[in-house]
């Protein structure tokens, strides 16, 4: 039996310009909580994780114009930007992609939000959808 490696859903992210706003109306209307707001510099962007459950809702905004996010939100306007699955192992998951005709973006492994690493999927692939494989620490 071929072991698991994605092992669920991690999170959606949403791209958007004002994340303080959006971060404030979705903690205070919806009532859920922030677990994490860090600004990751490798991609040049800000972010926020709100917890659902087990999963997360993942606010990101570009802190640059050349930033993939800014240039996702100048073209398409905010929203959906993609959709990440937890993987036990990042690497491992990548491999297996590749050997089945599927490609990731460059650099293949990045750090991600709260110390996880990930990597994302070409979404010429996968119908449009940018998917992303996140490894979490310690699970």
């Amino acid at each position: 039996m071929v072991e698991q490696l994605i092992t669920g859903l991690d999170h959606i992210g949403v791209a958007t310009t004002d994340l303080s706003t959006v971060l404030s109306r979705m903690t205070d209307v919806l009532g859920i909580s922030t677990v994490l707001r860090e600004r990751n510099d490798g991609e040049r962007v800000e972010e926020a994780l709100v917890s659902v459950g087990q999963q997360y809702v993942q606010l990101l905004q570009g802190t640059s114009p050349a930033s993939v996010v800014s240039r996702f939100v100048a073209v398409r306007g905010q929203g959906l930007h993609h959709v990440a699955l937890r993987v036990s192992d990042v690497e491992q998951a990548i491999a297996r992609l590749e050997a089945r005709g599927g490609r990731c973006l460059p650099p293949l492994v990045r750090r991600g939000s709260g110390g996880s690493r990930t990597a994302f999927c070409d979404p010429r692939d996968l119908g449009g959808l940018l998917i992303e494989l996140v490894e979490r620490p310690g699970r």
